[in-house]
């Protein structure tokens, strides 16, 4: 199984990759009248890496509104997409439940709260990001990476 270990060995792994991408997250900080945001990404993002995990996955990247995972197989990846969905969907509902008055959560929004999730099995090239304050970023190239970009 390749793990963040593991990946760096490589230049190209064969394997499944998960992309997950929280859309209009820029729009949800700017809107954020409540400073919830911070939590919503923090219990969505939590959530998923529990997903990958119970799918017999492994996250090996982190940005600030998604993750890279490598999981064994389409069905695992797929069973993780679909828990991560319904923790979207129970979030959002516990949102919209914080507000007695029935007021929305971002109110200045015009654009929902969704995710972009990519699946890609094939091969891959493995690269890294390197920052003073990250450290070393595994990074995996390929067309489902371009489209969760």
């Amino acid at each position: 199984m390749l793990n963040r270990r593991t990946i760096y060995k490589k230049h190209y792994v064969e394997g499944v990759v998960l992309i997950v991408d929280i859309n209009n997250s820029e729009k949800l900080i700017e809107c954020d009248p409540n400073r919830i945001t911070a939590q919503f990404f923090r219990d969505l993002l939590g959530g998923g890496i529990k997903a990958v995990e119970k799918a017999r996955g492994s996250v090996i990247n982190i940005t600030g509104d998604g993750f890279t995972a490598v999981l064994p197989t389409e069905t695992d990846a797929a069973h993780a997409s679909w828990a991560i969905a319904r923790d979207l969907r129970k979030l959002c509902e516990y949102l919209s439940d914080r507000h007695d008055d029935g007021s929305n959560v971002w109110p200045q929004m015009d654009v929902g709260v969704g995710l972009k999730i990519a699946i890609e099995r094939g091969e891959l090239e493995v690269s890294s990001i390197s920052s003073p304050f990250f450290g070393q970023q595994p990074y995996l190239v390929g067309a489902a990476t371009v489209y969760a970009a």
